[in-house]
């Protein structure tokens, strides 16, 4: 069983989780974009990285751990992803840790050019 307690001096780092939503252009064109959800407090910190070619193109990635106390009534999924900073964090996993509704540990994956 994993340790439910979190010090709030561990949740130093200020994210927004985001969702996605499309919205019309001047030209009338359905565009992508992301909408703020929730402002939390959390603890992030890089958990593993490499490196891979994609679209012909050698690019970092880097896998985070990020952990923070549940949001109360917003659902968090893995098709949402964390603003931190003006870093980009795509969800890939979300657990809730012991089932107890008290902390999310998320894992997400961040790209690099």
């Amino acid at each position: 069983m994993s340790d439910p307690i979190v010090r709030s001096g561990d949740l130093r780092h200020r994210v927004t989780i985001q969702e996605r939503t499309y919205e019309y252009n001047e030209a009338r064109d359905r565009v992508e974009a992301w909408t703020d959800v929730v402002s939390v407090w959390a603890f992030v910190r890089p958990a593993s990285s490499k490196e891979a070619i994609i679209a012909n193109q050698l690019k970092a990635q880097i896998y985070h751990s990020v952990t923070m106390r549940w949001p109360g009534s917003t659902a968090i999924t893995p098709q949402m992803r964390i603003k931190f900073g003006d870093r980009i964090l795509n969800i890939t996993q979300v657990m809730n840790r012991d089932s107890r509704n008290y902390l999310l540990d998320i894992l997400a994956t961040e790209v690099i050019a």
